[in-house]
């Protein structure tokens, strides 16, 4: 007999539900595997009816795209669609060159952590990248160099005596002395840098150190401080 009160209502389906509760699991998981084995068999069966082939061309070239189409291409063939990107990149050269540089200048920290972290797991093509750079701009390249040499040259204090001369140099003589010892370059690094956005260094001894050309590269212009 049902009863009359909700609450009792639902407090014995509760109670039911708890007295056959493995009984009522058994029935839908096999109510759920039932209904999966029928939409694989219609599934197969829909894969064997042969679909309607629908002949298609594209609209640029008159090509048959039939059995090629993309809809995320649209009526369009591969090369058209290569072709057009191509044109369009090429006719606002300016205006995607300006989206990346401000991309760039917004996401400064992404952008050198990705260039640090290639050029530490590619320090060959970042080499090779770099010859190539200097041969394609070779003002440049010089220009670079004269104000570098300027800027090291403002950076000797007058007080440097004819000992910390002939330490600097050999400083060098060290990095060239490794380089055909280990077979691959040492740099002199300035410890602190010589153009340092917060702090800069002297060209003198005490500053100077000599590591591989891979360190020095990733150090760039920064000053790192060691904890002893």
């Amino acid at each position: 007999m049902p009863h009359k009160d909700p609450l009792a209502a639902k407090a014995a389906k509760r109670a039911y539900y708890l007295a056959h509760r493995d009984e009522a699991i058994a029935r839908s998981k096999q109510r759920r595997l039932k209904l999966q084995q029928e939409a694989k068999a219609r599934k197969e069966a829909e894969a064997l009816i042969p679909k309607p082939i629908i002949q298609r061309a594209c609209v640029d070239c008159g090509v048959d795209i039939t059995f090629v189409y993309n809809p995320k291409h649209g009526p369009h063939c591969k090369p058209c669609v290569t072709a057009y990107h191509k044109a369009y990149r090429e006719a606002h050269a300016e205006k995607i060159a300006a989206q990346k540089l401000e991309w760039k200048q917004a996401n400064r920290e992404h952008v050198a952590a990705k260039d640090k972290a290639y050029a530490e797991a590619n320090p060959e093509k970042r080499t090779l990248a770099r010859k190539k750079w200097i041969a394609a701009n070779p003002g440049k390249d010089t220009a670079a160099k004269a104000l570098n040499a300027q800027k090291r040259k403002q950076r000797i204090p007058t007080w440097l005596s004819e000992d910390d001369k002939w330490m600097v140099e050999q400083a060098y003589e060290l990095a060239s002395m490794r380089s055909k010892m280990f077979g691959f370059k040492w740099h002199v690094d300035h410890i602190i840098p010589l153009n340092g956005k917060r702090v800069s260094g002297l060209h003198v001894p005490t500053n100077l150190q000599v590591v591989p050309w891979i360190d020095n590269l990733k150090k760039y212009n920064k000053f790192e401080v060691t904890h002893v």
